[in-house]
């Protein structure tokens, strides 16, 4: 039999990372985030919520309480929900600084200081006449 691939076992209900993207799926955005990397996170029916170390990998779930070798699903989703946050970036090339890539500016050929197709922020962006 053919070793599952990721796409299979992510996909797969019957594993603990398939139940998270399900929890993801259908309660991600109740996930709350109370800092130091302790999370709020619902369980499958959204009626209770489970504490989730994300530094210490730990919940306090039964599942995690009677498999804390393993990873539950609820740390999982965690990591999903971190994941899906992350913001796309580029490096201005104005003022050098990072800047979400929604909020960027894509220099056009008739610029005389930018190359065509170089990205600014908008600031720098308005500075230059690009924007």
């Amino acid at each position: 039999m053919a070793t599952p691939s990721l796409v299979d076992i992510v996909h797969d209900p019957n594993t603990r990372l398939g139940r998270a993207v399900l929890l993801f799926e259908e309660h991600g955005g109740d996930i709350e985030d109370l800092g130091g990397g302790i999370y709020l996170v619902p369980n499958a029916q959204g009626t209770q919520f489970y504490r989730v170390d994300y530094r210490n990998e730990s919940c306090n779930c039964p599942d995690a309480e009677f498999h804390p070798e393993l990873t539950c699903k609820h740390v999982f989703a965690v990591g999903i929900y971190l994941a899906k946050r992350r913001v796309r970036s580029f490096m201005c090339e104005g003022c050098r600084e990072r800047t979400p890539v929604r909020d960027g500016y894509e220099v056009g050929g008739d610029n005389l200081t930018f190359f065509e197709g170089q990205r600014l922020c908008r600031p720098c962006a308005y500075a230059h006449g690009v924007a």
